[in-house]
């Protein structure tokens, strides 16, 4: 997603640039002048902090797409198998090649997780 906005980041340059120019060219007397100025600062800085909002509102948000669906899904699975190994090695009998088998899916299924989340954020 990307946050800067090129065209408002001109045109706001270009609206400080005139008003510093206008500011250079108004005699230094004039009260009229000066509210003027005022008011295009107060326009200007609004504008600023309308931009500056709605640069963190798109940073704040975020697509929730089918890379996530997956890695959500394979955290749960990998949570699952975590505790099918638990369990396993709790038995009153214990099954250690069913506790290794799980043990190595959490551990597979927590890389794919992990690997999804981290490719969501690259983008």
């Amino acid at each position: 997603m990307e946050t800067e906005h090129p065209t408002e980041q001109t045109e706001l340059r270009a609206e400080a640039a005139r008003s510093s120019q206008r500011a250079a060219e108004d005699p230094a007397g004039s009260v009229c002048g000066s509210e003027a100025r005022l008011a295009r600062i107060e326009r200007l800085l609004e504008r600023i902090v309308e931009h500056l909002y709605q640069v963190r509102r798109e940073e704040q948000a975020r697509e929730f797409g089918l890379a996530d669906i997956f890695a959500a899904l394979s955290q749960v699975i990998a949570i699952a198998a975590m505790l099918g190994a638990v369990l396993a090695l709790l038995k009153t009998q214990p099954d250690k090649n069913l506790a290794a088998l799980s043990l190595l899916g959490a551990i597979a299924t927590q890389g794919l997780a992990l690997t999804l989340f981290m490719l969501k954020r690259r983008r």
